[in-house]
């Protein structure tokens, strides 16, 4: 397994611990899929992104919240890995330890952005962010 892997695994996890859809979206697009599948991808990202602006939406280092990211982190490098041909665990473990330190950073983000400007500019850029990682990690890799 390469180094080159284990950073894409990393990096795609970091991109779902911002926005947990992009362990599915990442992936779908950048991959052979079919019509149907990358719509669905569409769709949650959508979901997600319009659903992430509202005050409601549960913390994402909480009980509720980071849990399923390192799940989907986990799950994102796993499907990346095997695209790459390599072992999975070491991908797995920087998937996660990706999806926290998205997490975390995605918070603080949010937290200091949010005393500089609107709430929904700085989850605009915290998409723009999770969406160059998620799309820079998955493209390139064997299909």
């Amino acid at each position: 397994m390469s180094l080159d892997t284990l950073v894409r695994c990393s990096a795609l996890g970091t991109a779902v611990g911002l926005r947990s859809s992009w362990a599915l979206a990442g992936p779908t697009l950048t991959g052979d899929t079919g019509a149907g599948t990358r719509l669905a991808a569409v769709l949650a990202l959508a979901g997600e992104m319009a659903a992430d602006k509202h005050p409601s939406v549960p913390d994402r280092l909480g009980l509720v919240g980071l849990p399923p990211r390192l799940l989907t982190g986990a799950a994102a490098a796993f499907k990346l890995a095997r695209r790459a041909h390599a072992t999975p665990p070491l991908p797995i473990v920087a998937g996660v330890v990706g999806a926290l330190a998205g997490a975390v950073a995605g918070t603080w983000w949010r937290s200091w952005a949010g005393k500089r400007m609107p709430d929904w500019q700085a989850a605009l850029v915290e998409d723009a962010v999770a969406a160059a990682l998620a799309l820079g990690a998955c493209r390139g890799t064997a299909r």
